[in-house]
């Protein structure tokens, strides 16, 4: 070990040996972003922090200054002294030099939580009854803890801190002026700066995984907005990116687009293009030529939602009426005839099926069906616990068996685990059961899309994995495609919201940092848009 690395050594040991455990948690809140759950959970003291930052390449001894930024967050000014700087070098170097490593959203996150006394605390918990267990409420001690478990459940993320806001709006106009000013920062930072994508190091926890690829992350200083709104050529861009096959897995002409799945522990960025790009560059040139649906009538068609709750043997799918509902909500404002069909046996589901099947699409420009159910790969479950091939469902609506719906959109949404990897969880649930049959007497059944074009099948999860559903909230997926079609159908297409909502849930992870991976895929010959003339605020303040 040379001179140089024994100082920095000798100073880490001596900051970590002055750190208390407030502290520790503290700075391990503020890396949240920067290492893995494993890595942080692991790192008992503030050495074993700075060896994680080490290891990931934050901290060397040519540059130390993530631990002073830390030191400075946290405001322990003192400990600042034996590193040979001061509150106001700390505060130029970050303002003026743009040397954060800590994003602005977990400061803001931190310096509310710094606001929130012991008092306020059991405010917050009280707030959180409705999204939490008894037993998850009892284990949070802090404000930290608190905010670390909204944004495992998905109730808090840089995009959407509306939760957040909203209590804090009941303890205080004081802690709202805190977003305000956030958001004044950031649009401060946009306008003086190009948005770049820097690459970060790849983190992954211990154990098995399946797939190694780099992630980017975006800079402070683009906008929150930003971050959850990527542009229209951006997203193009990143569909023709996507790695589309042919193969066991889609017959006939039938594309998978599968996302990769994320290692357990991966911090998944999005990965999108460049800003600095020339705006008059546009869509890709086959993009550019493919024109869309014809999508004029009114209605625009018949919308069927089957949503199984309660089963003879299997567990009751709790959570699941809020799919159905903001289903019923989204696909109304998108101007469908909408009609839930709850708790079918298999038989029924094949019944209801035909029935749609039979009927005059001539007047109409799309059909759309969402089930939610139990299921294992390439099958759902009946309420009377049988099986039926998702092969079976689609088919109905082929051409030579709907001949109304020839050369019109067909759309499937699938809520139901397609595989048996265990997960655990208090509030968060697997949506498949598995127990009940023998292997071999579930018949594999792939699931996969007719053989012909203007299907498109969106699935809850790849094949072989669980999807999750909260047992209040609903499921990751359904509630992530409802809210972004409510926020993208103005002026996007079905695929680049349907790849929003594979960002957007593989993001989420459970408690034990599992995740998910949604899976669209499709035989669409044109881009496939719901225009709409007034957003889904107006719509309900006007019903």
């Amino acid at each position: 070990m040379d001179s140089a690395d024994f100082k920095l050594n000798t100073l880490l040991i001596d900051i970590s040996a002055n750190l208390g455990s407030d502290e520790l948690n503290a700075m391990k809140f503020l890396c949240r972003d920067l290492l893995s759950v494993n890595q942080l959970d692991k790192a008992d003291s503030g050495l074993g922090l700075f060896q994680a930052l080490q290891e990931q390449g934050f901290l060397d001894v040519s540059d130390c200054f993530i631990v002073a930024e830390l030191l400075y967050c946290i405001k322990q000014f003192r400990l600042l002294n034996r590193m040979k700087y001061n509150k106001q070098q700390v505060c130029n170097e970050l303002k003026n030099l743009g040397k954060a490593k800590v994003s602005s959203y977990r400061q803001l996150l931190f310096e509310v939580s710094e606001d929130i006394t012991m008092k306020d605390l059991d405010i917050v918990k009280h707030l959180l009854h409705r999204h939490f267990s008894k037993s998850k409420l009892e284990n949070i001690k802090t404000m930290l803890d608190a905010l670390v478990e909204m944004e495992k459940e998905g109730l808090l993320e840089k995009c959407n801190t509306k939760l957040l806001e909203d209590i804090c709006k009941t303890l205080g106009e004081e802690l709202l002026a805190k977003f305000e000013s956030y958001r004044r920062e950031e649009r401060r930072l946009d306008r003086t700066s190009v948005p770049l994508l820097t690459p970060t190091p790849e983190t992954s926890s211990p154990g098995n995984s399946d797939v190694h690829f780099n992630t980017f992350s975006l800079p402070p200083s683009l906008s929150p907005e930003l971050r959850r709104s990527p542009s229209p050529s951006s997203l193009q861009n990143s569909i023709s990116q996507l790695s589309v096959s042919q193969d066991n897995q889609t017959l006939g002409q039938g594309v998978s687009i599968t996302s990769m799945m994320i290692n357990e522990g991966q911090d998944m960025r999005e990965q999108d293009s460049s800003d600095s790009q020339d705006k008059s560059i546009g869509l890709v040139p086959d993009l550019q030529t493919l024109g869309s649906y014809k999508m004029e009538s009114n209605p625009r068609g018949y919308c069927v939602i089957i949503n199984n709750c309660t089963f003879e043997k299997m567990p009751q799918r709790r959570g699941t009426k809020k799919d159905a509902d903001r289903l019923w909500q989204i696909f109304t404002w998108l101007g469908f005839k909408v009609e839930i069909k709850n708790d079918l046996p298999a038989a029924h589901m094949k019944k209801a099926m035909d029935e749609y099947r039979s009927k005059d699409h001539r007047p109409y420009d799309c059909f759309v069906c969402c089930i939610l159910s139990h299921g294992r790969k390439g099958v759902m479950f009946g309420t009377d616990d049988r099986e039926v091939a998702i092969r079976d469902i689609t088919s109905y609506f082929s051409a030579s068996r709907c001949p109304s719906l020839q050369k019109k959109p067909k759309v499937f949404f699938i809520q139901a685990c397609q595989g048996s990897e265990k997960q655990d969880g208090v509030t968060v649930e697997e949506d498949g059961f598995i127990h009940l049959l023998e292997e071999d007497a579930v018949r594999a059944t792939r699931f996969t899309i007719p053989d012909e074009a203007d299907f498109l099948l969106g699935m809850a999860t790849v094949e072989g994995y669980v999807s999750f559903r909260h047992v209040v909230e609903g499921t990751w997926y359904i509630q992530s495609l409802c809210a972004n079609l409510e926020e993208y159908c103005p002026s996007e297409d079905l695929l680049s919201i349907l790849t929003i909502v594979n960002r957007d849930v593989s993001e989420k992870t459970d408690k034990n940092f599992k995740t998910q991976m949604p899976q669209p895929s499709y035989t669409l010959r044109k881009k496939l848009y719901f225009p709409v003339t007034k957003s889904f605020a107006d719509y309900q303040n006007s019903s």
